[in-house]
């Protein structure tokens, strides 16, 4: 061993010790989020086929969920305009209870980030 190092290692630019690290950049990223959850919602425009069978094709689903669940990208400003106002966790709770079930258990079908 010399100075420390291995015999013949010191300027060998494959040491651990002789490679450049990167001081961190900041970049811009786009994240492209496919996510999916089955959830139950009520709906009154279906049809009633000949045999009694309900219909649901036809409704306004898009509507529907609008008006029944919160999504992910607007859970950050709900629960945000929540916490302005709220004095405990427990009362905090209470009013976001739906907002917190409807943030939960997405699954991530499709996760892909590119630089921007």
């Amino acid at each position: 061993m010399d100075n420390g190092y291995p015999m013949g290692a010191e300027f060998d630019p494959n040491a651990p010790y002789n490679q450049e690290v990167n001081e961190p950049k900041t970049i811009n990223v786009v994240i492209d989020l496919c996510i999916s959850k089955s959830v139950p919602i009520e709906v009154t425009d279906y049809t009633v086929d000949e045999d009694g069978n309900p219909d649901f094709y036809s409704c306004d689903l898009y509507d529907a969920v609008s008006n029944q669940i919160y999504l992910p990208t607007e859970l950050s400003e709900t629960i945000t305009k929540s916490l302005d106002s709220v004095k405990d966790l427990k009362e905090f709770k209470h009013y976001n209870k739906n907002a917190l079930i409807d943030g939960s258990d997405w699954d991530i079908d499709d996760y892909t980030i590119t630089v921007e």
